[in-house]
């Protein structure tokens, strides 16, 4: 990975979402309004304070959080390295799904508690064509005025005609925005774009389908009709024999789920104890101890306790000011006044944990159970990926092997596209690529949309006589390895293109590489 300087990291930057534990009963969730369970799970997005220069935590029951928010990864949610084994596995799953995985499973509870089965017969083992489709992600409804415009073909929808939605979780463009935003299109120009934009089931299980005339739900019937979701090129169902690379990743996951389990045994035991004393023993073992929650604290005294305490940072040298941020150790000395270590690892010094008399007499288990074996702690490595995907992104750093890696990609108008310059020119850079407004024959592919395509520029006539291919910007937040390239340009082209994309692809990308 290529360096650059003052570069940002994941551990040091304020992130979007946040996990933890419930100690009581009190809260309550912010989209349903319901009681959390203590002990339980919860999920908060991070939101600018109106009242103070820092940033306040709207907590939600993990199912209601899917409704409102979807994470790109893991590496946006801060505490997850301190999350029990099951509940980090359960996180991604939900994150990879689109939230499908939390959404459904409890209308699925909900249906075996009414059949009062506990097993499943063959023909109901059988996968649901629509099984990956997740409805809340769509809405159709009739259009309240004429000021919408559908994103396709960005021509008004006039009021009262049938509009359908796809809900936008990442939309910055409308502030103070919660939840999900819909960005309408006509009805037509959805089923044109139905594979594009990801719609696979059954029209008569979207929300407020069922609100609609008769003759509207017999015409979506007609126009939009169930997909079968398209296959991965590299996919390959036959059976093969566990590599070493497997098994290395099943002892890997192993020994995750067991430090996973000894730390929340801990942390369950020091969980009795009142937050004074616990921030009298991280004092008397010179660690940090000044945390405003309770939560940060516990982690900590599990963490030395499980690990080892820290030794004083060895840069700035200062004790007490090491602590677990997200996927590494960071120091935390530094003030108004002078400038802030930047000391950063994921393998810090370590001594042995000491307790004092007092509190042994008073806990004994610390003294008769609890033992310390010296042991480095493990983080799990789809947490390392995200982190460095998330800061290369950040910092505009490309990684190795990117998936357009070498290529250029063209813009003719930046006013056609959905994203801003800034944002689009970051993206293509993280991916390895780069952005041009030069039409020539090294062009990868244009961004573009249908409606800028049907203008009679020069740019464009230039472009269409090289054959470049044009494509919605959307491929490109899909993109994480080479593999993802070609089906998820696929999805995104638009107008009329016969070439083989896939060879195109391996073409360019090998001749730009051999130039380099």
């Amino acid at each position: 990975m290529s360096q650059v300087e003052d570069k940002e990291s994941l551990a040091r930057a304020q992130l979007p979402y946040r996990a933890e534990y419930c100690k009581t009963s009190r809260a309550k969730c912010k989209k349903c309004q319901e009681q959390m369970e203590a002990g339980s799970l919860k999920l908060a997005f991070m939101t600018k304070s109106r009242f103070h220069d820092g940033y306040d935590a709207s907590y939600c029951h993990v199912n209601c959080f899917f409704l409102i928010k979807r994470p790109t990864s893991v590496a946006e949610i801060s505490h997850f390295e301190t999350l029990k084994y099951e509940d980090q596995k359960m996180l991604e799953k939900a994150i990879e799904s689109n939230g499908k995985s939390v959404l459904a499973s409890g209308s699925k509870a909900a249906a075996e508690g009414k059949s009062g089965k506990k097993g499943k017969s063959k023909k109901a083992a059988k996968r649901a064509p629509d099984e990956d489709v997740n409805y809340q992600d769509f809405t159709v409804e009739y259009a309240k005025s004429g000021r919408a415009k559908c994103c396709t073909c960005q021509e008004a929808i006039p009021k009262g005609e049938v509009r359908f939605a796809k809900m936008d979780y990442a939309a910055d463009d409308i502030p103070g925005a919660i939840g999900p935003v819909p960005r309408w299109h006509h009805v037509e120009c959805f089923a044109k774009s139905q594979e594009q934009l990801e719609f696979f089931g059954c029209v008569e299980k979207v929300p407020n389908f069922e609100s609609l005339e008769f003759e509207d739900k017999m015409m979506l019937k007609k126009l939009i009709k169930p997909m079968k979701p398209p296959t991965p090129e590299n996919g390959d169902t036959s059976k093969k024999v566990k590599s070493e690379d497997e098994k290395e990743a099943q002892q890997e996951e192993l020994a995750l789920k067991i430090q996973s389990e000894r730390f929340h045994a801990l942390r369950s035991k020091l969980n009795e104890i009142r937050k004074s004393e616990l921030e009298e023993l991280l004092e008397f073992m010179g660690q940090k101890h000044n945390f405003k929650a309770a939560t940060l604290t516990l982690d900590l005294a599990a963490d030395c306790l499980l690990f080892g305490p820290l030794k004083p940072c060895p840069k700035c040298k200062k004790p007490g000011t090491m602590i677990l941020r997200n996927s590494s150790y960071i120091c935390t000395s530094g003030s108004d006044s002078e400038k802030p270590c930047d000391y950063e690892t994921r393998d810090p010094q370590r001594s042995v944990p000491d307790f004092p008399d007092e509190f042994v007499e008073k806990y004994p288990y610390f003294a008769e159970q609890y033992e310390f074996v010296e042991g480095k702690r493990i983080f799990p490595k789809n947490l390392l990926k995200a982190v460095e995907q998330k800061e290369a992104e950040n910092n505009n750093l490309v990684q190795e092997g990117a998936p357009l890696e070498g290529l250029s990609i063209g813009v003719i108008s930046w006013a056609a596209l959905k994203n801003d310059k800034e944002k689009i020119q970051k993206k293509v850079i993280t991916l390895g690529g780069r952005v041009t407004t030069v039409i020539d024959s090294s062009i990868f592919v244009i961004l573009s949309n249908k409606n800028e395509l049907d203008k009679v520029t020069p740019k464009m006539e230039v472009a269409k006589d090289l054959g470049i291919p044009f494509a919605k910007e959307d491929f490109l937040f899909n993109l994480k390895t080479k593999d993802d390239v070609v089906p998820q340009l696929t999805k995104c082209l638009i107008g009329e293109w016969d070439g083989k994309l896939k060879a195109r692809y391996e073409k360019m990308s090998s001749s730009s590489q051999s130039t380099q």
